[in-house]
């Protein structure tokens, strides 16, 4: 079913190569399939053609912190500080910033805030509390290997 999926949107992206929603959606089933050079690239392809795309800059970011690329995922969510502290997404990015930096109290904080603020995206506020939930069973400090906290 997954690969049908994969490649219906393989093919509408092909017909609508300039649609961001549809490369971010792309992108998506990349990620979820193991994909993630395809990922990654779709997801750039989505933001380049809407800079305004900030779920598809945020789950590039998360794509890079999960394979292990936290100063990339930094990079990619900067332009989501300009959303300002009323936007779910800028918690996240500050959340996730701070776990990066092993500042569990404030990456707990900011990710709890951005999921009180998130009525739009539930899955997204589930692959938070699944990194909160993650985190909050660690017994020691924070893993290097961001992958184990799972999201996307």
């Amino acid at each position: 079913m997954a690969n049908n999926k994969l490649s219906q949107l393989e093919q509408a992206v092909g017909a609508d190569p300039h649609n961001a929603a549809l490369r971010h959606l792309l992108a998506a089933e990349y990620a979820e399939a193991g994909r993630y050079d395809s990922a990654k690239a779709e997801f750039l392809h989505a933001i380049a053609l809407d800079p305004g795309a900030h779920v598809a800059r945020f789950q590039l970011g998360l794509l890079l912190l999960t394979l292990g690329d936290p100063a990339g995922a930094s990079r990619i969510w900067q332009p989501l500080e300009a959303l300002g502290e009323e936007a779910p997404l800028w918690h996240f990015k500050h959340g996730l910033e701070a776990l990066i930096r092993g500042e569990l109290p404030a990456c707990r904080r900011d990710l709890g805030e951005g999921i009180a603020r998130n009525a739009a995206n539930s899955p997204l506020n589930n692959d938070m509390r699944l990194i909160l939930t993650r985190i909050a069973s660690e017994t020691a400090s924070v893993r290097t290997d961001f992958s184990l906290y799972g999201g996307g």
